[in-house]
Order: C-alpha cells, then sequence, then structure tokens
C-alpha cells in the first residue's frame, strides 16, 4: 500500500501497478471509494467494512477483469 500512497500529501496514485484492475472498469468507483475509505480509517477499518463489501459484490459479477487482483 506505500506505494499507492505519497506519504508527504497522502494523495492516493490511482496508477499504481500495486492496485492492478481495481481503479479500472465497472467497479472503479466503488473500489476508490472503499479504498479511501481505508486509507482514512486505518486505525479502525471496520468503519469501511459496507463499502468493502459492497466492491466485493461487483467484483464477483466481473471475474475475468478482477481475478488477477482478487488472488493476490
Amino acid at each position: 500500500m506505500e506505494e499507492a500512497i505519497d506519504p508527504k500529501t497522502g494523495k492516493i496514485n490511482w496508477d499504481c501497478p500495486c492496485m492492478g484492475n481495481n481503479p479500472k472498469g465497472p467497479c472503479s468507483e466503488l473500489f476508490k471509494r472503499a479504498f479511501e475509505c481505508f486509507v482514512k480509517n486505518q486505525e479502525s477499518p471496520e468503519k469501511c467494512t459496507n463499502k468493502m463489501q459492497k466492491m466485493q459484490n461487483c467484483q464477483k459479477k466481473y471475474p475475468r477483469l478482477y481475478e488477477e487482483t482478487n488472488n493476490n
């Protein structure tokens, strides 16, 4: 996750290869909301459970697009 976040600004690099296909495709906005939530709530990640579940449910509908990042 370190490469995905600029330590000086806290800004998320959506183009980081470490993100895989997550920031692209039909579930990209759900992923971005969930990831932003996780970054902001690292001390209480449970606050992001609902967003993560919505993202995962979406990604299950497109296994070919998201299978690479889901298996890592």
